[in-house]
């Protein structure tokens, strides 16, 4: 049976230190060597993405950005892209405005993937564009104001926006923008920062399970195996034949689970990988 094991990254794949440790880089490296694919699905874009999996070759496409992305890190293009349509993109830019919300805009553009910032940053969201300009030489470009971006984007494709901050304040931005058209919210605890939230925001045909099951009919998966552990990996369970959660796992994650594995910090999608080879 042709199986395909898919996995989240953080808080699932990643240590705590959100990177690929050296055990688990070995042991998928030997994975791709016996002929046994293992890829990501991820809210990560291709640029932190990539440079985490150097030297780890993949063995099935890579979907980006909560499934707003469907990547092949081997032929290095995209093979699917799920762009905001313009109205939704208002829709958003008056939320932003009217909650004087920060975050961050991801759009492409004849060079790929560009992410735009136009608020003052919070104390986090320094860390956040610290670690990618440091760890993975991701360029943020500040812009006057994000919503006229959204407004006007000169040609580019909206394909994403990301905020992360107070409970209250994102949970009143996701019931504003709840029902607005061609747009979807995933809403969940960062696990590194635990007092904040993720509000995300893509258009309303992209998630990973809708991009898993592409996947699946394109490469001709008859079996997956998910692995994750927040809430935005429950649309990927729901496209998996058999789902896993690590330790470490929201308890709404566990519930849909077939199995329970070692956390994160034990290496633990790697520990039950390797049984395989």
């Amino acid at each position: 049976m042709k199986t395909l094991y898919m996995t989240d990254l953080d808080g699932t794949l990643l240590d705590g230190n959100a990177l690929i440790s050296d055990y688990t880089r070995r042991v998928l490296c030997e994975l791709y060597e016996k002929g046994i694919p293992v890829a990501a699905a991820t809210a990560r874009t291709e640029a932190t993405v990539l440079k985490m999996f150097a030297g780890i070759p993949l063995g099935a496409p890579l979907i980006l950005m909560n499934g707003v992305i469907t990547y092949d890190p081997t032929l290095e293009s995209y093979l699917s892209v799920e762009e905001i349509p313009a109205v939704g993109a208002v829709c958003l830019a008056e939320v932003i405005e009217s909650l004087n919300l920060g975050g961050f805009l991801y759009l492409i553009g004849d060079h790929g993937l560009e992410t735009y910032w136009s608020k003052d940053r919070e104390p986090h969201e320094e860390d956040f564009i610290r670690e990618r300009e440091e760890r993975y030489g991701k360029k943020f470009t500040r812009v006057p104001s994000v919503a006229e971006l959204l407004r006007a984007p000169g040609g580019k494709r909206i394909v994403y926006f990301s905020v992360s901050g107070d409970e209250k304040l994102l949970g009143a931005a996701k019931d504003m923008l709840e029902g607005a058209s061609g747009i979807r919210c995933e809403f969940y605890r960062d696990i590194y920062v635990p007092e904040h939230w993720y509000l995300e925001i893509c258009a309303s045909g992209a998630s990973k399970k809708r991009a898993l099951m592409r996947i699946r009919e394109q490469l001709g998966f008859e079996h997956v195996v998910g692995f994750g552990d927040n809430l935005n990996d429950l649309p990927l369970f729901e496209a998996c034949d058999y789902r896993i959660a690590v330790a470490n796992a929201r308890d709404e994650v566990k519930a849909a689970a077939d199995e329970v594995i070692g956390s994160n910090r034990e290496d633990g999608v790697a520990k039950y990988l390797e049984k395989l080879i």
